[in-house]
Formats: C-alpha cells, sequence, structure tokens
C-alpha cells in the first residue's frame, strides 16, 4: 500500500475509485453535499474499499482536522467557486488560502480546469505555489490557431515567510511577519508582547516575529 494522505475536493468517485485501486492508502474525499457524500458511501461500500474515507466539508472553511496532505486533487472546484456571482474574486482568494492549510510543505495540488488557461491558473496561485508540471491535455484547432480546451497543472507547495515564523495550523490564524508599516498592536498575537521573542530583519521593510513558542 501507497502511504500518501490523498484529499479529493467535491468528489468524483472515479478518481477516488482509481487510487484506491492503484494501492493508496489513505484517501479523503470531501463535498459540501450531504447526499453527494451518502451517494459515494453507498458506492464505496459495495466497493470494499475501506481505505476512502468520506466527510462533509466545505473547502472554503474547512476543519482544523482537514490537514497534512502530501496530494490535493480539484476537477471542477475551482471552477465552479470562480462561476460564483457572489463575490467569486474573494471565494478564489479563500481557496487558496485554505489549500494552503490542508497541503503539507513540498506538497502537491492537481488542478484541471475547463475555465481557466494555464497563465491564469499559474497567476492565481501565484502565491505560495510554483509550477511542477503541466499535464498533457487534448488539443484543438480553429481558425489557424490551435489551444487546449482543459488546463490540467500540478503545482507544488513553497513555503511562505508567514510559515517559517508562525504555523499554519495556529489555533489564532494570524501571521506573524508583518512589514514596518503594520507595527501597530492591532491583529497580532499576544505573545508578541514577550520579552523572549527573536527579531530578524529579513528585508530593509520587512520584520519577521519568531514565537519560541507556538501560540
Amino acid at each position: 500500500m501507497l502511504q500518501c494522505l490523498i484529499l479529493e475536493l467535491e468528489m468524483v468517485f472515479s478518481w477516488l475509485n482509481l487510487l484506491a485501486k492503484f494501492g493508496f492508502s489513505n484517501i479523503t474525499g470531501i463535498d459540501y453535499s450531504p447526499s453527494a457524500i451518502q451517494l459515494s458511501g453507498n458506492i464505496i461500500e459495495k466497493e470494499g474499499l475501506s481505505n476512502i474515507k468520506l466527510k462533509v466539508e466545505d473547502f472554503l472553511n474547512p476543519s482544523t482536522k482537514l490537514s497534512g496532505f502530501h496530494v490535493c486533487i480539484d476537477k471542477g472546484t475551482f471552477d465552479a467557486i470562480s462561476l460564483n456571482p457572489d463575490n467569486a474574486i474573494e471565494k478564489r482568494k479563500q481557496y487558496v488560502k485554505s489549500l494552503s492549510r490542508v497541503l503539507k510543505v513540498k506538497g502537491f495540488f492537481l488542478i484541471t480546469s475547463c475555465n481557466w488557461t494555464k497563465e491564469e491558473l499559474l497567476n492565481e496561485f501565484s502565491e505560495g505555489f510554483e509550477l511542477f508540471e503541466e499535464l498533457r491535455t487534448p488539443r484543438f484547432s480553429f481558425g489557424g490557431r490551435s489551444g487546449n480546451s482543459v488546463a490540467a497543472l500540478v503545482f507544488q507547495k513553497t513555503l511562505l515567510y508567514s510559515e517559517l515564523f508562525h504555523p499554519v495550523s495556529c489555533k489564532r490564524d494570524i501571521c506573524c511577519v508583518f512589514s514596518t508599516c503594520q507595527l501597530g498592536n492591532q491583529g497580532l498575537c499576544s505573545g508578541l508582547r514577550l520579552t523572549t521573542h527573536t527579531l530578524w530583519c529579513t528585508m530593509p521593510s520587512q520584520l519577521a516575529c519568531f514565537l519560541p513558542q507556538w501560540c
């Protein structure tokens, strides 16, 4: 069995089934719809796939238990969020934040999109992720031009400055890396008032606070 924590967003059961049959032993599928979870659960039970866990989760507001994954797979969730008429831009930002929280550093994010180009996805996931590989997808030609109808990319999570000095899993969810123009007390961890902190100048315009004991 392959020991790898895999998270599937807004589950496509064929993916879960395929991963399980390839020998991956720790797969989690999430969906915000309880009925979708129930349906998938019935199929999993019939297939006898005990290595798949199902959870009702809103990925834009994930529970603290949803973390530590080596791989996260998205085959349509980001597209659906992008088409939401209610503040789609902010929801996309929250998606990236949630993704960063659930993935381990150096973990992989596989996304397939029919609404975003490679260049657009690179821009959307430019903070905290780097392109690892572009997967081959069908190409088409029209009017003398050719392109892809689907973008499929693999990103790898990088370590942000904020994660160097403050854990992503901090229950206070407060970043301890801040610019000198934000040195007010508002919004900072109470621990910043402790005298045991060590300060580094990471850049002339920035300071970083290291918490010896996390919040």
